[in-house]
């Protein structure tokens, strides 16, 4: 008998609705209607929780269930060069590949840690973090990163200091979001709107360096 049925079977014996028999537990009706659907799996701590709190024998209540083999055929597989190709070469996040592959971020976690698949650092932590916002305005300002005074001179200060320090340019060192938020008082958060900002403003100007402009137009 699988855990569903056995769940089931019991609320139904004693009477009870889902709430009824989740606030008996001590669990939550979320957990009990995922238990009777199938789409959870209870740990050892929760199948305590109903024994005791509904004074089961713990043999009769175990009797022919197959908890073992239900958690193992609820494992996720993922070919391991797939997952390699999504997370290593094409910088997707364990979230994004949790919902190409419709299950759960810790899911795809642990098909990392069993291919011996390095994670990348967590976001803001360690080192700068690839700036994703009109990669176009991005290239040609690394292509000329010493020689783009005139460009940062249309923005403002604040964006102008953002981004040469984010890019590292005029031979500035690249810093990452939560550095610059800590010499400005400001969020990670604030500093990539403000960043963001800046990078807009300079692909939508069409006035003084030509050849900046025209480069953007291309793209």
């Amino acid at each position: 008998m699988k855990f569903k049925e056995r769940i089931r079977e019991l609320r139904t014996a004693l009477g009870l609705s889902q709430r009824q028999f989740a606030e008996v537990a001590g669990l939550s009706t979320t957990a009990i209607y995922y238990y009777e659907c199938g789409r959870r799996i209870p740990r050892e701590k929760s199948l305590q929780k109903i024994i005791s709190s509904f004074h089961i024998s713990p043999k009769k209540f175990y009797n022919g269930l197959r908890l073992q083999e239900e958690r193992q055929g609820r494992k996720i597989y993922m070919e391991a060069e797939w997952l390699r190709s999504l997370y290593v070469d094409q910088g997707f996040t364990a979230a994004q590949i949790a919902r190409l592959r419709s299950c759960s971020k810790s899911a795809v976690l642990s098909r990392l840690r069993e291919y011996n698949i390095e994670r990348r650092p967590r976001f803001g932590r360690s080192g700068p973090q690839r700036i994703m916002s009109h990669p176009e305005v991005v290239q040609e300002l690394l292509a000329n990163r010493f020689e783009c005074q005139e460009w940062l001179g249309l923005l403002p200060s604040t964006e102008a200091w953002v981004l040469t320090r984010r890019l590292g340019l005029l031979g500035e060192r690249v810093h990452t979001l939560q550095e610059l938020g800590n010499s400005l008082g400001l969020t990670r958060e604030r500093i990539r709107q403000i960043q963001n900002s800046g990078l807009d403003r300079l692909r939508r100007l069409h006035v003084t360096a030509p050849t900046f402009v025209r480069a953007v137009a291309a793209g």
